[in-house]
């Protein structure tokens, strides 16, 4: 209930774009004027304290999520540079770029997969490890950071217009996965 009160104070007073709508019917909707109801999400954690992630995520970019259900044959290095190529192209420049992109491959079921690459975009996953584990951890791969965000800016899409900067960085998160699926996630943020 507090939470909720704060995103209506925080858009009412803070003079915050209104975008959400509730529908009435199956095709009728209607702004709600304040914001609400707001996606609140709570993860446990070890202690006592809280952290607290607030997303005022806009539509262009949210709706430039995917969730892309691809199998083993992705997991090589050619395979996986084609594929990045031509998902970085799909993106384009409607959701504002430069944009802070996501990507996460694997994990044990799509919701997983999605969830990961939200907090990634976020930079929120920024402290896992940078290897793997027999145990299946989570990680950053900061290699493919690297090489993603080359091929995004050798792209020459640019920022709108053209040019090299369509990415000012990008969180590549390698999870577990079953093995008959290997579901990739890819997310930008705008800027």
């Amino acid at each position: 209930e507090h939470l909720s009160r704060g995103v209506y104070r925080a858009y009412t007073e803070g003079y915050l774009r209104y975008s959400q709508v509730a529908p009435r019917t199956m095709f009728r909707e209607a702004n709600t004027k304040t914001n609400l109801p707001a996606q609140i999400d709570m993860m446990a954690q070890h202690g006592s304290q809280y952290d607290f992630l607030f997303v005022a995520k806009g539509g262009g970019s949210a709706n430039k999520t995917q969730l892309l259900q691809k199998t083993k044959g992705t997991l090589n290095e050619k395979a996986f540079t084609d594929f990045v190529v031509e998902q970085i192209t799909n993106i384009g420049t409607a959701a504002c770029p430069p944009y802070h992109l996501a990507l996460v491959v694997g994990g044990l079921s799509a919701e997983m997969t999605l969830k990961t690459v939200k907090l990634a975009s976020c930079k929120y996953l920024d402290g896992l490890p940078t290897s793997g584990s027999a145990g299946g951890r989570a990680f950053r791969d900061l290699e493919w950071e690297e090489k993603i965000k080359n091929i995004a800016h050798d792209l020459g899409i640019g920022a709108q217009y053209g040019g090299k900067y369509f990415v000012h960085d990008v969180r590549v998160v390698r999870l577990p996965r079953h093995g008959a699926s290997c579901p990739v996630g890819i997310r930008v943020s705008c800027s």
